[in-house]
């Protein structure tokens, strides 16, 4: 990983911190240390007890239906739960979420990932574009990622944070759609997808708290990437 002691400065207490630690224990030991561990302890409480939704659903059964192997940029816990877990891939900056992920976790930037070109048969980014420094450089890293012929499954609820990206890096949904079917005007990338089905909004449930569950609608979008 590149600006490897950037990321230390935030993880590294999360990484070394004891797995047997009574939470509020921990939790003390971070904030005394500079360190992340509760807000990724809430994050993970968020996705982890979130009642099922549509989104996981429909998510799924996408994956079922595809053969190969799977890649999840910025994977979180792993939307869909452990479906083909023994085939999938995750990437996250969050130590905590990748050592969580439901298949194999790996630390890593999903905007300079660690993989060859061409090296899987299924891409998933969900709920990531809109929780990125640079949409446009996920989107065209995850296309080097996919084989011709590969599947994308893209959602995104697209609530924006002002702290993770810039104003000006944000897209929209409808140049997504432009840039897939292979206008470069849209994001400068070249793109060329078909659509295979879209859905929007999904219902998306993460809990707030004991008794607070927030309710996103996304859009869901499986792509095939043209294998010419």
């Amino acid at each position: 990983m590149r600006g490897l002691d950037a990321w230390l400065a935030t993880e590294a207490a999360v990484v070394f911190a004891r797995r047997d630690l009574p939470e509020a224990t921990a939790a003390r030991l971070m904030r005394g240390a500079g360190g992340s561990l509760p807000r990724e302890a809430q994050l993970l409480r968020a996705y982890r007890d979130a009642p099922p939704s549509p989104l996981h659903e429909r998510v799924a059964a996408w994956i079922s239906a595809q053969p190969g192997l799977f890649l999840e940029l910025g994977c979180g816990l792993g939307v869909g739960g452990d479906v083909a877990r023994e085939r999938r891939i995750g990437l996250d900056l969050s130590f905590t979420m990748a050592r969580s992920y439901l298949g194999r976790g790996l630390v890593g930037d999903a905007l300079d990932p660690p993989f060859e070109a061409e090296r899987f048969d299924n891409l998933l980014l969900l709920n990531v574009l809109d929780s990125c420094r640079d949409p446009r450089v996920l989107l065209a890293q995850a296309d080097a990622l996919l084989r011709p012929g590969g599947g994308m499954l893209i959602s995104c609820a697209w609530a924006w944070h002002d702290e993770v990206t810039p104003v000006a890096a944000r897209i929209t949904p409808d140049q997504l759609r432009r840039a897939l079917a292979g206008d470069r005007r849209a994001l400068g990338l070249t793109l060329r997808y078909t659509v295979e089905a879209e859905e929007d909004p999904v219902l998306w449930r993460l809990r707030a708290g004991p008794r607070t569950i927030h309710e996103h609608g996304v859009m869901l979008l499986a792509l095939r990437k043209s294998a010419d």
